[in-house]
């Protein structure tokens, strides 16, 4: 379903959104390269996961080993971000792998079938696991804390900055440096706060335009 964009926002595909695009002031950097990896969330919780996927895949191929990741497999491969979907601290997941890597041991010492077994069993907790991380998505999505750490999950260092703790003129010179200096921004907005419908939302900062005209004050792409 497509939402009706309220008066106080500028579509990208409309004349006044490309001319923005365009401006010799926008600061367009990451814009080239998070766009061709645009994606659409898996469930209505799945915004920082969504978000997760694109900027790692905009990163240099060398940070994922070659390879191109979507939510799906972020989910079903990484341990580390479904245990922070769902809440489990490093010392719990430490114990758990300790216990899966004690059967392993016992398994290889046995005979087919009980290695079987053991591999089995490992199969069905990643299933049981990966089908919990995308109900929790679903109904609770994510904090800032949770999508940092998924960065983090990939050797990706992200900064935390909650608005309380910073200024709006601080916010836009982060932009402004950040993404003139190639990295990237993820913003965890109200989408209420911009006349949109719905709650809290991730997304990945693609271009600003701290001196757009007309606009009273600076528009940010998302």
């Amino acid at each position: 379903q497509i939402l009706p964009l309220p008066e106080t926002l500028v579509a990208l595909n409309s004349t006044e959104g490309s001319t923005i695009l365009k401006s010799p002031g926008t600061i367009d950097d990451s814009f080239w390269r998070l766009s061709i990896h645009l994606t659409t969330q898996i469930n209505n919780g799945a915004c920082a996961l969504a978000t997760t996927a694109v900027v790692l895949n905009a990163l240099s191929p060398e940070s994922l080993n070659g390879n191109y990741i979507n939510q799906s497999s972020i989910l079903s491969e990484s341990d580390c971000v479904r245990r922070r979907i769902l809440g489990v601290s490093d010392d719990v997941a430490g114990s758990s792998n300790a216990e899966k890597k004690k059967v392993e041991t016992n398994a290889s010492k046995g005979s087919g079938p009980v290695a079987a077994a053991a591999v089995e069993t490992e199969t069905s907790q990643q299933k049981t696991d990966l089908e919990s991380a995308l109900t929790h998505l679903s109904k609770h999505g994510s904090s800032l804390s949770q999508a940092s750490g998924y960065f983090g999950c990939y050797s990706v260092p992200a900064r935390e900055v909650y608005a309380k703790e910073s200024t709006l003129e601080q916010f836009e010179s982060d932009l402004a440096t950040t993404i003139k200096a190639g990295e990237f921004i993820v913003v965890d907005f109200h989408r209420a706060s911009v006349g949109l419908a719905g709650h809290a939302h991730f997304s990945p900062v693609a271009a600003y335009a701290p001196n757009c005209e007309g606009g009273g004050g600076g528009r940010v792409l998302f």
